[in-house]
């Protein structure tokens, strides 16, 4: 068996997410920002769900001094309820962001922002301000329009890809992007897809949620990706949440970014 893995650039920006270094031996991962429900359209991008690692740790800083706290004496626990009472998290699309970018700058002389378009923005302000604005305004179905990525074969898959669930949950109306961060191989087919993305179970109640990683053992490469195996948190198949969502998805995808 061979193991594939992302470039350790993105590695270390995953890692960060997944565990946010809050000191020397404190560590937690980075809750889940939800922007369909709190509809926030505007606004400082660690606000919106999309804020870089160095930029929750500033705005982590700030919250500390808003509520009198020492950030060198509160716990782990402290720090994610701090957070998320502030409304600070990373969601599905940001976290993929950072990885991505990670990705392309470690294997490529190029960045993702540079590969990515807004195809269905027809206003030519808002087109520029997009552009300019790249990651406050990515989502889901950015990242799976064909414009800006391709579908892979689940035979091909890789580090670097992600999978995209789209029009998923009761409504019909939730997206979400869960990264591919590596893949273990036997006789040059996969049989395990490594994933990394930021989630929320309704199990896990206001304070549980964030950056989490996920199994999908392939069991037979010739059927789709939902009659796979797939694993987080120990738990398989309808007990999975993650796995759950991807039922009630309309499409579920393998892609990878266009160069």
């Amino acid at each position: 068996m061979t193991t594939q893995t992302l470039s350790p650039l993105a590695q270390q920006v995953a890692q960060q997410y997944l565990h946010f270094p809050l000191r020397e031996g404190v560590i937690f991962p980075i809750p889940y920002f939800n922007n369909k429900r709190i509809q926030v359209r505007a606004g400082l991008r660690v606000m919106i769900g999309k804020g870089s690692i160095q930029e929750i740790k500033e705005e982590l800083e700030i919250i500390c001094l808003k509520h009198k706290k020492q950030i060198s004496t509160i716990t782990a626990d402290e720090a994610r309820t701090l957070l998320i009472a502030d409304g600070i998290g990373i969601d599905c699309s940001g976290f993929a962001y950072y990885i991505l970018d990670a990705q392309i700058r470690a294997t490529s002389q190029s960045t993702l922002a540079s590969r990515i378009t807004f195809p269905h923005t027809w206003n030519l302000l808002r087109r520029l301000i997009r552009r300019w604005r790249t990651i406050e305004n990515i989502n889901v179905e950015t990242f799976a329009d064909d414009k800006n990525s391709t579908v892979i074969p689940l035979r091909d898959v890789a580090p670097g890809d992600y999978i995209t669930l789209i029009d998923a949950g009761y409504t019909g109306a939730i997206d979400h992007i869960m990264i591919v961060e590596a893949v273990d191989r036997a006789e040059d087919l996969p049989i395990c897809i490594h994933l990394i993305h930021a989630f929320a179970w309704s199990s896990e109640g206001q304070t549980d949620h964030g950056v989490r990683q996920g199994l999908i053992h392939i069991t037979d490469i010739s059927k789709p990706l939902l009659e796979q195996i797939w694993e987080e948190k120990g738990k398989k198949e309808k007990d999975n949440e993650t796995y759950k969502r991807a039922t009630e998805a309309k499409r579920v995808e393998i892609r990878r970014i266009k160069k």
